[in-house]
């Protein structure tokens, strides 16, 4: 058995005029898309971003100037008002524990006077074991505390001296 396919042409049509010679054919349409972006971590754009905001809308530049310096402003007001607030709160837990220690002891002390030593010694010691556990128990947070802070900043430093390094000098 013989397969084959057989193709008509009609007379206008001949192998020149349907595959034309390579420069006659039209080219493929090409788009070419290209993007820029800039980033940046800081409260204000480089500077020349900034003379391009200028060079766009005069003025411009002063005013993001202006923003960043009131939210700066604004920021350590914040801060200041919650380090005092912390100071404040700190101050007056002091003075309450400092008051309920004394009433503790000196209550302690008053009962072994007033011939009930076995409630007074255990008021006056309970009390002082409650002072020495709190006394322990800050020490060892604070040092908590440091270590935390200290592995963060240890932690960041390398990337911020590879950060350095990047940088062309």
């Amino acid at each position: 058995m013989i397969t084959g396919s057989l193709a008509l042409m009609t007379e206008s049509e001949t192998p020149e005029t349907t595959n034309p010679p390579l420069e006659q054919r039209p080219l493929p349409q090409l788009s070419v898309e290209e993007r820029h972006s800039i980033k940046y971590q800081a409260p204000l754009p480089p500077p020349a971003m900034l003379e391009h905001y200028e060079r766009v809308l005069p003025g411009s530049a002063d005013r993001i100037l202006r923003m960043a310096e009131q939210q700066s402003a604004h920021r350590q007001d914040l801060e200041a008002r919650k380090l005092r607030s912390d100071i404040r709160n700190e101050s007056m837990g002091q003075i309450l524990a400092f008051t309920l220690a004394l009433v503790g002891l000196l209550g302690g002390l008053f009962l072994a006077y007033e011939g009930k030593s076995l409630a007074g010694l255990t008021t006056f010691i309970t009390t002082l074991v409650s002072l020495l556990g709190l006394f322990i128990y800050g020490r060892k947070s604070q040092e908590k505390e440091r270590a935390e802070r200290l592995d963060k900043l240890l932690k960041a430093l390398p990337q911020r001296e590879q950060a350095n390094d990047r940088r062309p000098g």
